[in-house]
């Protein structure tokens, strides 16, 4: 384990988060990256613009350690639950 990493929060780790609104599968495109700092004053949240999601896109999640996270979402995961 790398030192100080166990003092660390997964927010306070969080370095950008990527994002392909038209992501076909293969390739990664990136159209957009949300830094932490931006974030962390949008109170930890991230608005992507519905309008600008094709038929599916793929979020990346990268930490100050250069791990990353990925999922594939469509626009149906997101809808508000009533």
């Amino acid at each position: 384990m790398l030192k100080g990493a166990s003092q660390l929060a997964n927010r306070e780790s969080l370095s950008m988060i990527m994002v392909d609104f038209s992501y076909d599968g293969e390739i990664f495109n990136l159209d957009k990256v949300y830094y932490a700092s931006e974030i962390e004053k949008n109170d930890w949240k991230v608005f992507l613009p519905v309008e600008e999601i094709k038929e599916q896109i793929m979020i990346m999640y990268l930490d100050i350690y250069g791990n990353e996270y990925r999922e594939v979402k469509i626009v149906k995961d997101f809808r508000r639950k009533q």
